[in-house]
């Protein structure tokens, strides 16, 4: 049986595109909709993603209870994460979505989806992909497209240096050529 891919453009770079995906899921995700909570017709009280390679995506319910939904197989910031999805069933249920970040030449970011492994389903595997097949459009297509062009819009980070960077200077002396304490400096 065929992968499922979706391909989105998104309109700010990679990196904020990776963040948003990993760091910002349970600000984008719809629990609402697409949650184990709401087969019961409840919202989930938090959703937990670890972010790192055999990080988990964890999503709490009401009652405290945790519902496992996968984990990262590869969590390679910013540019991808491969995730044995298994959304409250077993591990050796698990799916894998693999989510790729690239920067086209205009500035833009394109968001490869593919979802694959339906075999683990055996009879229901053509049902299932249909499901995900629509869910995907929704979820990546408008959600997370929708909190990509958000993200897009904020302002980007002003960091500051701390503490005094002259006395420091004097203390420690110049920093080597091309240090990030350079760049600091020469910012300001």
């Amino acid at each position: 049986m065929s992968v499922l891919q979706k391909r989105i453009t998104l309109d700010c770079a990679p990196v904020v595109a990776f963040e948003v995906f990993t760091y910002d899921m349970a600000k984008w995700w719809p629990m609402d909709t697409h949650s184990v909570s709401a087969d019961d017709g409840t919202m989930p009280a938090n959703l937990i993603v670890e972010r790192k390679e055999g990080g988990r995506i964890i999503e709490i319910d009401n009652t405290g209870k945790a519902h496992l939904w996968g984990h990262f197989q590869i969590y390679q910031a910013p540019f991808r994460v491969l995730i044995a999805w298994h959304v409250n069933d077993l591990p050796s249920k698990s799916t894998y979505i693999e989510v790729v970040f690239g920067m086209e030449t205009n500035g833009k970011t394109i968001a490869v989806l593919t979802h694959g492994g339906w075999e683990v389903f055996g009879d229901q595997k053509e049902q299932r992909r249909a499901d995900y097949d629509s869910g995907w459009d929704f979820v990546l297509g408008e959600c997370y497209k929708d909190a990509c062009q958000a993200a897009a819009k904020e302002p980007a980070p002003v960091f500051e240096p701390k503490g005094n960077t002259l006395k420091h200077r004097k203390k420690f002396g110049r920093p080597n050529k091309g240090s990030i304490s350079d760049a600091v400096h020469l910012v300001h």
